[in-house]
């Protein structure tokens, strides 16, 4: 990075790939600041952690330090008044997305993409790579990330993680935050449609992927889930470059054999180069997680991690947050938090949840995740969600840049579930627990699942079952 830095400013620093760069700069040894708006969000921990306390709202007075730069979330836009005091009185602004380009220019760059599954691949990469003494840098935008990792983003000296993120850099800017870096190593875990307020199809999303991809260092090396059609296909058109694939599919480079689940216990098997390798121990549940492990597990094997030490992270790595975590047993009943907010997701989670809790009667309470997520794929949700034995519809979380939509579509969603057949129920996350208590047992799981304030659902039910 050229750019020399004593001090940065972060306008909505709570979010969560904000605060992951926050955090970086604050173990950079930068002065940071931020702002954002009062409500709670999962970041707040973190933010404490690192010595960093937002200011609340949003007001040029909070730029009047005059920072080196202003870094911006892609929620706002140039009519916020710290980016407009900072355009003002000439501080350089730039979205996040461009300030994270400017942190990894000249390091070795791990960029893990895919609509599914960065999240979790990118910590155990880095933990894979801390287990093996090589200090890795990471930014991870997600602040409930586990032991050995200190928190969401950290410096270090080697190999540098980052999630590649396909959101629009900005709201002025529609190109993918993601063709901003160049990678030396890129992961690409799925690609299929979301974020559907950006991209209208699907082969939109796939373009996207695509010009991340062919921005790969010449040299380095891309790494593709194979079951993926779209990957497949990314493959036979990038035939100049390094390209390994990985998956359950039998002409993959990193073939996934003998998956195997019984309750809490879980175990994979990996042939590459006519080499049966394994088998190995996962302690994080389901077989999207064997994906995410095995794409770690290629991905390390090329930075020379040796066998030991992979085996060994494999089947100690809890998982980051929300992501299949299991919170407890209230009134009997298992409870699982999991940030699950597209049809995939869903049906993956309940697929989990079943060979899990053998036995188990399966309840789901999904939150919604904006309006036109849940328009653009209601058939999608309502086919995923009829593989739940019961479904507890909660109103949409929306977005900020979204205008209010009545009826929400999650009445129309617990409607057509209803209408073939299905147990469903409709209420508030307040009135959440309080049903719990009083209408299931130690026979039932209930997976909490969204992006949203679904997240309270933990802390509501201790309060509920104190």
């Amino acid at each position: 990075m050229e750019r020399r830095l004593h001090s940065v400013h972060f306008v909505g620093i709570k979010g969560a790939g904000v605060s992951a760069l926050a955090q970086y700069c604050k173990d950079l040894g930068l002065t940071v600041s931020g702002s954002d708006v009062g409500e709670v969000f999962p970041t707040d921990a973190a933010l404490a952690r690192a010595g960093i306390t937002p200011m609340i709202g949003f007001r040029g007075s909070h730029v009047r330090s005059h920072p080196d730069v202003v870094v911006y979330s892609a929620a706002f836009d140039e009519e916020n008044p710290e980016i407009r005091f900072a355009r003002q009185h000439k501080i350089p602004v730039l979205a996040s997305a461009e300030f994270l380009a400017e942190l990894t220019e000249g390091r070795d760059v791990i960029a893990v993409a895919g609509v599914h599954g960065k999240t979790t691949t990118a910590a155990l990469i880095a933990a894979i790579l801390i287990e093996a003494g090589i200090d890795p840098g990471y930014v991870i935008g997600w602040p409930m990330v586990p032991a050995p990792l200190t928190g969401s983003g950290h410096v270090g000296k080697g190999p540098f993680v980052v999630e590649a993120d396909e959101y629009r850099i900005s709201q002025k800017n529609p190109d993918p935050k993601f063709v901003l870096l160049r990678a030396k190593t890129a992961i690409i875990t799925s690609i299929e449609h979301d974020h559907p307020d950006i991209y209208p199809t699907v082969d939109a999303v796939y373009d996207a992927f695509y010009r991340f991809a062919a921005r790969v260092r010449r040299g380095g090396l891309i790494l593709g889930a194979l079951d993926s059609p779209r990957i497949r296909r990314l493959r036979q058109l990038l035939v100049d470059r390094q390209f390994e694939t990985y998956g359950f599919a039998l002409d993959a480079d990193w073939r996934i054999m003998d998956y195997e689940i019984k309750g809490l216990d879980q175990s994979f098997s990996l042939r590459t180069k006519g080499e049966k390798l394994g088998p190995f121990q996962l302690k994080i549940l389901g077989r999207h997680n064997v994906l995410n492990a095995t794409a770690a597990y290629a991905v390390c094997h090329h930075y020379g991690v040796g066998k030991s030490v992979l085996e060994k992270v494999l089947a100690q790595f809890p998982g980051v947050g929300r992501r299949f975590e299991m919170i407890g047993r209230f009134g009997g009943v298992s409870v699982i938090d999991d940030y699950a907010h597209h049809p995939t997701a869903i049906r993956s989670v309940i697929e989990t949840a079943r060979a899990t809790f053998a036995g188990k009667k399966i309840w789901i309470a999904f939150q919604p995740h904006t309006y036109s997520r849940t328009n653009a794929f209601f058939e999608e949700f309502v086919h995923a969600l009829k593989s739940a034995d019961g479904v507890i519809m909660l109103p949409t979380f929306a977005s900020a840049r979204e205008p209010v939509q009545s009826p929400d579509p999650s009445v129309r969603l617990a409607e057509r579930l209803k209408a073939g057949g299905g147990l469903v129920r409709t209420l508030t996350l307040a009135d959440l627990p309080a049903w719990v208590r009083e209408n299931l047992s130690g026979q039932d799981v209930l997976l909490a699942a969204g992006a949203g304030t679904i997240a309270r659902v933990p802390e509501l039910l201790r309060k509920e079952f104190a």
